[in-house]
């Protein structure tokens, strides 16, 4: 029998929340998302993050290019917070704007962005094909949309394997570092019982508007969804 979803809060909004996520290990699924986004997106000149969290991204893509208009929106003042802490001393950062914002009700105007990208938003959402259309809104004719997000597993066990291998917590871990541990877990294992299905990603985008999207699995926990606009 397939995994059902489970939602999970659409928001992290406690500064305790906020630090556990920033003080996970995403260097290099950040670092693979930059570089795959880089790539496919070219050299945008306004682009924008929908749910960026604490930063990380726009500032690692930072490093490579500085669009003429760069801003990163997310919902939770904490995530935001923890981001302009995270700018400080970083290259390029200063011309990235952190925005509070809903993703499934954008505040800029249509074809305001030739780019888009969002990393780990969409299985937050209770139903993200809103946000997908604000995708097809905000986008300017010829722009392009960079998504990715956790999959769902197929199964309990894949679930259980995926939690092990990526949020394991250290053995020689104790006291408020272990309980830290623990939490980080707790939340990606909640993160991959509220992801979607590659079918059902799909059928979400073409919902919206995305004709044509190409959605695929990029990882074995991860989709990733690509679109130019006409």
């Amino acid at each position: 029998m397939a995994l059902a979803r489970i939602p999970e809060p659409e928001l992290m909004d406690s500064a305790t929340e906020a630090d556990d996520y920033d003080r996970m290990n995403f260097a290099e699924v950040h670092g693979r998302f930059v570089q795959d986004a880089d790539t496919f997106l070219g050299s945008p000149r306004a682009l924008l993050d929908v749910g960026t969290g604490t930063g990380s991204i726009p500032l690692t893509y930072a490093h490579r290019h500085v669009p003429e208009r760069f801003v990163a929106l997310d919902a939770a003042p904490a995530m935001l917070a923890r981001a302009e802490l995270n700018r400080r001393g970083q290259a390029n950062s200063e011309r990235i704007v952190f925005l509070l914002g809903n993703a499934t009700a954008l505040p800029f105007l249509p074809a305001a962005f030739d780019g888009v990208f969002s990393n780990s938003l969409v299985h937050h959402l209770p139903d993200p094909v809103p946000f997908f259309a604000e995708v097809v809104r905000v986008l300017a004719s010829g722009g392009r949309a960079f998504v990715r997000d956790l999959a769902r597993p197929a199964t309990q066990a894949i679930l259980a394997t995926q939690t092990d291998a990526y949020a394991a917590v250290p053995a020689e871990a104790v006291g408020e570092d272990r309980a830290r541990f623990e939490r980080q877990r707790a939340l990606f294992h909640a993160s991959l019982h509220a992801a979607f299905t590659v079918d059902e990603v799909v059928a979400m985008a073409a919902e919206a508007g995305l004709l044509g999207a190409c959605v695929e699995l990029t990882s074995d926990r991860h989709w990733t969804l690509t679109w130019k606009k006409p």
